[in-house]
C-alpha cells in the first residue's frame, strides 16, 4: 500500500497489533519511533503520521493533514452485470485503484441470482475498495450499490451523474453483437469520449436482446473492446484505459 487509510483520525491515534495496518507499518515499511508514514482519512484528506510510541501490542502516532481530498475520481459509473464473487473482487480492486467513481451491480436475465447473496457483495467489497485506494495512494473510496432491476440501475446511474456533475453523461454499452445493432460496432479505444460517462458491462453470459433494446432506447451507444469474446473482468479492466488520466 502507498498510503494507510482510516475512517477517521485524531491528533493522536492508536493501532492495535492485530490490525493489518500495524503489520504493514512495522514489518513492511520498517517504521520505528520518530519515523513518518503517509496516511489519510477516507474521502477527506491525507498527510503524514509520526510514530510516538511502539511496542509489540500497539503503536501510537500523531497525524498532520496536508491535503484535502479533491477530484481524485474518474467521472465514470459502471453498470455491471452480476458475476462470481471471485471475479467481482478483481473488478472492485481494479476500479478502486483506477479511481472509478461508482459501480452499480445489477441482475441481467442471464446472470446467476445467487451471486448477489454472497458475503462479498453484502460487506466484504469495501475492504477490497480500501486496498485499491491504498495501492493508488489516494483517499477517495469507490462507491458500490446493488440494484437488481436493470431499468432502475440505469436510471440511478443517470441521476447520480446529474446530481454529482450537473450534466448528462455519455452512455456506452459494451457489446459486439453486430447482428442486433445491424452495423459493425466500433472500438471503444478509438473513440473520443465525453465525460462524465456511464458504461454498461454484462455478466459472464452477456446481455439478451431485450436488454440491448432497453439500453439503446435510453441512449446508450454500443462499443466493443475487440472482436474477441472477453471475460467480464478482462472487459472491465480494458474498458478503463480510455478514461484514465
Amino acid at each position: 500500500m502507498n498510503i494507510v487509510l482510516f475512517d477517521s483520525l485524531k491528533d493522536v491515534n492508536r493501532i492495535d497489533c492485530k490490525d493489518r495496518r500495524y503489520s504493514h507499518i512495522v514489518s513492511v515499511l520498517g517504521k520505528r519511533i520518530g519515523d513518518e508514514f503517509k496516511c489519510g482519512v477516507i474521502n477527506k484528506g491525507k498527510g503524514m503520521g509520526k510514530i510516538v510510541s511502539l511496542d509489540s501490542s500497539a503503536l501510537e502516532f500523531e497525524y498532520s493533514q496536508s491535503e484535502c481530498t479533491d477530484n481524485e475520481v474518474i467521472k465514470l459509473i459502471v453498470i455491471l452485470g452480476a458475476v462470481r464473487p471471485i471475479c467481482l473482487k478483481r473488478i472492485v480492486r481494479a476500479a478502486a485503484e483506477c479511481g472509478v467513481y461508482k459501480i452499480i451491480l445489477t441482475l441481467p436475465q442471464l446472470a446467476e441470482k445467487s451471486y448477489l447473496l454472497s458475503d462479498y457483495v453484502k460487506t466484504e467489497w469495501r475492504q477490497t475498495a480500501i486496498d485499491g485506494a491504498e495501492q493508488s495512494g489516494n483517499t477517495s473510496l469507490l462507491e458500490f450499490e446493488v440494484i437488481k432491476d436493470l431499468t432502475s440501475a440505469i436510471q440511478k446511474a443517470e441521476a447520480d451523474i446529474l446530481d454529482k456533475y450537473h450534466t448528462t453523461p455519455s452512455k456506452i454499452i459494451l457489446d459486439n453483437k453486430t447482428e442486433f445493432y445491424k452495423k459493425d460496432v466500433s472500438l471503444l479505444q478509438n473513440e473520443s469520449i465525453k465525460m462524465p460517462s456511464v458504461v454498461a458491462i454484462g455478466s459472464e453470459r452477456g446481455w439478451i436482446d431485450e436488454e440491448r433494446d432497453l439500453f439503446t432506447k435510453r441512449g446508450f451507444v454500443p462499443k466493443k473492446i475487440s472482436s474477441r469474446i472477453l471475460r467480464t473482468e478482462t472487459a472491465f479492466i480494458t474498458s478503463l484505459f480510455p478514461f484514465l488520466n
